[in-house]
C-alpha cells in the first residue's frame, strides 16, 4: 500500500490517493483524524492513515498557498492563468 506523491492539504482537510488493490481517493480530517475513503471499509481504514504518514513526512500539496495566491491576483492576472492552462 503506497500513498502517491499528489496528497494535497486544504484547510484542515488531507486528500490523496493511496494504491491498495486498487486506487483509493482518501480524506482525512486534521481535526479529529477521521477519514473517509473509496475502498470497502469506507472510514477509518488503512488508506486514511496512509495519508496521514505521507503528509506527516511533509510530502503533499499546500492548497491552503495557492488559493492565497489567486485571491492577490487581479481579474486579468487569473485569465491570463486560465488561459495558458488550456
Amino acid at each position: 500500500m503506497i500513498s502517491r506523491n499528489n496528497d494535497i492539504k486544504f484547510k484542515n482537510k488531507l486528500i490523496g490517493e493511496v494504491e491498495g488493490s486498487t486506487t483509493y481517493k482518501t480524506n482525512v480530517d486534521q481535526n479529529d483524524l477521521h477519514s473517509e475513503c473509496s475502498c470497502p471499509y469506507g472510514i477509518n481504514c488503512k488508506h486514511g492513515v496512509a495519508v496521514l504518514l505521507q503528509y506527516m513526512e511533509g510530502e503533499y500539496s499546500d492548497a491552503d498557498n495557492v488559493t492565497k495566491s489567486l485571491d492577490r491576483m487581479s481579474r486579468a492576472e487569473l485569465r491570463t492563468v486560465i488561459d495558458s492552462r488550456y
